[in-house]
C-alpha cells in the first residue's frame, strides 16, 4: 500500500499530475484504513503508519516478538516514533483442522484463529511508555492454508512529510556513526594483534 503522505498534495492534485487511477484508488483505501484505525484508538489518522500486508504460505510463521521499536535509537522507526497500538486484520480464513495458524499471545495463553474480516487490537505500551510485556505475540504456521493479514500500527506522534524526511536523515547519520565505530574498533583490534 502506498503512503499518501510522501507523495504530497490532495487526491485531485495527484490525479492532475498523472498518477495512475489504480494508485489513486490504493491511496484512498490507505487513507480510509488510517481513518478507521485511528478512530478505534481515539487518535488522529496522522498517527497511523502505512498498512503492511503479509502473506504466509503453509509452514511459514513469525516468531514471538513485540511490535515496538527497539530502544534507545528506534532504528526501525520512520522518524523516531514508538508504536502504541497494533491492529491486525485477518484477510483469510484458517480452518480449525489446518494445524494452528493462530495469532498467539504466549504470556496471555491466548490464541486467535484467523477469520477473514476479523481484527485484533492491542496496546504495545503502557501509559508510562514502557513496553507491555503481555503484547508478546507470534504468528503460528498452518499446514495447508495460505494466511494473509494486514498490520496497522499506530504511533505516539503524528507523521508529517518533514519528520519522515528528518527521520531518514537521522537513520543515515546513525548508520554512518555505527560504521565508523566498527571501523575504529577493527583498526584498534588489528593494532593490538600486531607483534
Amino acid at each position: 500500500v502506498q503512503w499518501p503522505l510522501l507523495l504530497g498534495g490532495t487526491m485531485e492534485e495527484l490525479q492532475d499530475r498523472g498518477l495512475a487511477q489504480e494508485v489513486v484508488e490504493e491511496l484512498r483505501i490507505a487513507e480510509r484504513i488510517a481513518e478507521l484505525s485511528a478512530r478505534a484508538v481515539g487518535v488522529d489518522a496522522s498517527h497511523v503508519e502505512p498498512p503492511q500486508l503479509v502473506r504466509y504460505t503453509p509452514g511459514q510463521f513469525y516468531k514471538a516478538h513485540f511490535d515496538t521499536h527497539k530502544e534507545p535509537d528506534r532504528l526501525s522507526s520512520h522518524m523516531g516514533e514508538q508504536r502504541t497500538h497494533t491492529l491486525l486484520v485477518f484477510l483469510s480464513d484458517i480452518p480449525a483442522d489446518d494445524g494452528s495458524g493462530c495469532l498467539h499471545f504466549p504470556r496471555l495463553g491466548l490464541r486467535v484463529r484467523p477469520h477473514a474480516g476479523a481484527a485484533v487490537l492491542w496496546r504495545n505500551l503502557h501509559a508510562d511508555g514502557k513496553v507491555n510485556q503481555e503484547s508478546l505475540h507470534e504468528g503460528e504456521p498452518t499446514l495447508r492454508s495460505e494466511k494473509m493479514a494486514m498490520n496497522v500500527w499506530l504511533s505516539d506522534r503524528p507523521f508529517t512529510k518533514e519528520l519522515v524526511e528528518e527521520g531518514r536523515r537521522r537513520k543515515l547519520r546513525l548508520a554512518e556513526e555505527q560504521a565508523a565505530s566498527e571501523l575504529a574498533q577493527a583498526a584498534a583490534k588489528e593494532d593490538r594483534e600486531e607483534p
